[in-house]
């Protein structure tokens, strides 16, 4: 009996130094890893803003492509301005999770993606006011995903402007954007009651699609003073011109067909020998192909084409 008590309290006593060396464990080790954790940052000129304007994302190696996350993720806004960093690539942005208002100006970069960007992801309740602005060389911008108030102005150059499947959109601003034939939103999630959209002064303008099925809750709608401008693509024509007033005194009616081209969404360009596996209305719907309506093309190799054929 007396070599079981001490067999006993042994294991007692080896259980309770266990536990210790763990807790100590815990104590030291974790900190050090919570605080080791990076975020990627490969341009140079923006990995030295954020150390130079977030000190606790200084890592203590410059031009090492990384900054400590922990020093990012609670930053609520961020400015970018190119007079005084040039930056061409914005990958490490995703780790902002809770930014709520970016700011992109005066860059000389013709591609500017932030759709790494997803504050749903991060459960921000807050929507992200992103101003993309001055960018003299810019052509193709990708807006992040989630909750977004764009606005987007002076950009002399850009053609190119890709919303995301997941945008819930919020006072939109297109203005003085002189090269932009098309803006297609219909592929975007909804649009938040109550909010604002204004399309003013792009000169070279055609075609605006906004039928995403939220047109109602557009609280105003001023679009004006864009002299090509002909159609915008709505979801009612009827409730659009009772609601918004008459455009006509502008140059351009409201309709279901404006016939748009595909700028706005990304389109892959595809080949003929590239097989079609599908066919679908901009509802989702799968259907036969037909003249003068927006289709989908869905591809063997996962990618989808948006379509609209004249006849």
């Amino acid at each position: 009996m007396k070599i079981y008590s001490y067999k006993v309290i042994y294991l007692d006593l080896l259980i309770l130094l266990l536990m210790k060396l763990l807790a100590l464990f815990l104590i030291i080790i974790l900190p050090v890893a919570t605080a080791a954790q990076i975020t990627y940052v490969p341009d140079d000129n923006l990995e030295a803003l954020i150390e130079a304007t977030y000190p606790a994302a200084n890592n203590g190696a410059a031009n090492d492509d990384y900054v400590l996350t922990a020093g990012i993720s609670t930053v609520g806004s961020l400015g970018i301005d190119g007079n005084s960093y040039l930056v061409s690539d914005y990958t490490g942005l995703e780790d902002f999770i809770q930014l709520t208002t970016l700011l992109i100006t005066n860059q000389q970069t013709s591609q500017i993606d932030l759709s790494a960007i997803n504050n749903v992801l991060s459960g921000v309740p807050d929507y992200l006011y992103v101003t993309i602005s001055y960018n003299n060389l810019l052509t193709d911008l990708a807006l992040p995903q989630g909750k977004i108030q764009p606005n987007i102005k002076y950009n002399p150059l850009l053609l190119n402007v890709t919303f995301q499947s997941n945008n819930i959109l919020d006072n939109v601003t297109f203005q003085h954007n002189n090269s932009i034939k098309n803006i297609d939103a219909s592929l975007t999630s909804t649009v938040d009651p109550s909010s604002v959209l204004t399309i003013t002064n792009n000169d070279q303008l055609e075609c605006v699609n906004i039928s995403n099925g939220g047109c109602t809750f557009w609280l105003l709608v001023s679009i004006a003073n864009n002299p090509n401008l002909t159609c915008v693509e709505v979801d009612d024509p009827n409730y659009s011109n009772t609601a918004w007033g008459d455009p006509t005194i502008y140059g351009y009616s409201y309709s279901t067909n404006c016939s748009c081209g595909a700028l706005g969404i990304t389109v892959n360009e595809q080949s003929s020998e590239e097989e079609i596996i599908g066919i679908y209305d901009l509802l989702g719907r799968e259907c036969e192909f037909m003249h003068n309506k927006t289709l989908l093309y869905l591809y063997k190799d996962g990618s989808v084409q948006k379509v609209h054929v004249v006849k």
